[in-house]
């Protein structure tokens, strides 16, 4: 028989001989760990996990794992039903070493969760609907259960914010997030790692992100003695723009900063798709883009999230595709600010200035009282209609070209129904060689001139 024969029956052999010990494994211990690890998660929770189907497996391997299946926890509301979800996953893995097992020492070393949801809501009444965890859950019902847990891994899992009261509503899509971390430990380190997307992230009436990739790969700093958690300044990348994020959690009291420096205004517009164009990948752009975040929260569910935000462009440039029009000297400064509650949120728009081939362009504008919203402003200057278009379409026009001539000073209010109320508007709007057209019209208005005299709420047209 040749030797290499001998070795792959040698070989062969200590496979097989290996898998069988493992369906051995499996056969004597499958029902004492399900035991252990069903009655040790009961135990910290006020109402029993739902889970359809449980497992042992070496989807881990060589780590053995206790698999549950299309896993429900309900809401902790007082009316919430069955069918008001907290938690649903297809599956959570929780994974133990084989060597420990066999000496009877459950130690859990990692969790793995799939295809899940987590739905955190805080009602209008500061009430929370997760509210799931007994008071003293720290103690073990079992001696032989311990948690030295390293390793937590979200794979496609949907996560949920919604605080009606301080009117918050985020949601992630966490599609691969490893975090690795001796989390038994009284003060410990870990790393967060991965890619997840940004459903939104949305502040009152602000939408802050919206439909945007992003990967991250931070670290954190744990003390539970010290009640502290400190994140050092690191990279998160959202549509491959580089922000810088640090921050830190003292006894409940949650500081933040994100800062986004020297981002290329071409790469802002084609990352962030901040507009419906087709054509927008063709946009030739230069300048800078800056803003600076704050997000500071005092301790307690309830206690109001305080933003504040300064944004801006710098010697900005955009050339229209397929055209001759541009923007050229675009300047804006501006600031976002929630701090002293709602009544005193405001949004400041100090300047807004540019040139296009019709000639120059100034204005600002202010908006406050964001639940019947105080629309304040001044514009001056000379506007292309197309570059001002293509930059903010306006439905139902479909097209328009020509210039503008403006100058207003104004202040609206918002009421209801979108209806706006004009409190003070003193300006005029002069048409040179307007041409439009209407969409799903073939009929093109062309050479539209005139001037529009606004004072207060009459208008002259000449």
């Amino acid at each position: 028989m040749p030797k290499s024969f001998k070795i792959f029956l040698w070989f062969s052999g200590i496979l097989f001989a290996i898998f069988l010990l493992g369906i051995t494994f499996l056969y004597i211990y499958k029902d004492e760990l399900i035991a252990v690890v069903v009655t040790e998660i009961n135990s910290h929770l006020k109402a029993p996990v739902k889970v359809k189907k449980i497992d042992v497996t070496w989807k881990d391997f060589p780590d053995l794992s206790v698999e549950f299946h299309d896993v429900f926890i309900q809401e902790t509301f007082p009316e919430s039903t069955k069918e008001d979800t907290l938690l649903s996953a297809k599956s959570i893995r929780f994974s133990f070493n084989a060597i420990d097992l066999w000496k009877e020492n459950y130690t859990l070393k990692k969790i793995t969760t799939r295809s899940g949801i987590l739905k955190m809501r805080v009602n209008q009444k500061g009430e929370i609907n997760y509210d799931i965890l007994k008071e003293d859950s720290t103690q073990k019902t079992n001696n032989t259960f311990e948690l030295l847990l390293d390793k937590v891994v979200f794979k496609n899992f949907i996560y949920q914010y919604h605080h009606l009261k301080n009117e918050q509503n985020h949601q992630f899509l966490l599609n691969n997030i490893d975090i690795e971390g001796a989390f038994y430990a009284a003060s410990f380190k870990a790393s967060f790692e991965g890619d997840l997307h940004i459903i939104q992230a949305k502040s009152g009436d602000i939408v802050l992100v919206k439909n945007q990739p992003a990967k991250l790969n931070t670290r954190i700093f744990v003390d539970t003695k010290k009640e502290e958690i400190k994140i050092p300044k690191s990279m998160i990348y959202i549509s491959n723009l580089p922000l810088t994020f640090d921050g830190e959690i003292i006894r409940g009291d949650a500081h933040f900063r994100l800062l986004a420096k020297n981002w290329n205004i071409k790469d802002v517009i084609n990352s962030l798709s901040i507009r419906e164009l087709k054509d927008v990948e063709d946009i030739d752009g230069q300048g800078i883009v800056h803003f600076d975040l704050f997000i500071d929260k005092k301790a307690g569910v309830n206690e109001f999230i305080e933003i504040q935000c300064s944004f801006g462009v710098d010697n900005g440039y955009l050339k229209i595709p397929d055209t001759k029009a541009r923007i050229s000297q675009l300047k804006i400064q501006g600031a976002y600010s929630n701090k002293g509650g709602e009544k005193n949120e405001i949004l400041n728009l100090n300047t807004l200035s540019f040139e296009t081939e019709a000639g120059n362009f100034t204005g600002s504008l202010n908006i406050r009282e964001f639940s019947k919203p105080l629309i304040s402003g001044k514009m001056n200057g000379v506007l292309d209609l197309k570059s001002l278009f293509f930059i903010f379409p306006v439905k139902p026009i479909a097209s328009i070209e020509g210039k503008m001539n403006i100058g207003s000073d104004f202040i609206l209010r918002k009421e209801e129904n979108n209806v706006l109320k004009v409190i003070k508007n003193n300006g005029e709007f002069s048409f040179k060689n307007v041409t439009f057209q209407i969409e799903n019209d073939p009929r093109k208005f062309k050479n539209i001139n005139g001037t529009i005299y606004l004072e207060k709420n009459e208008v002259g047209i000449d």
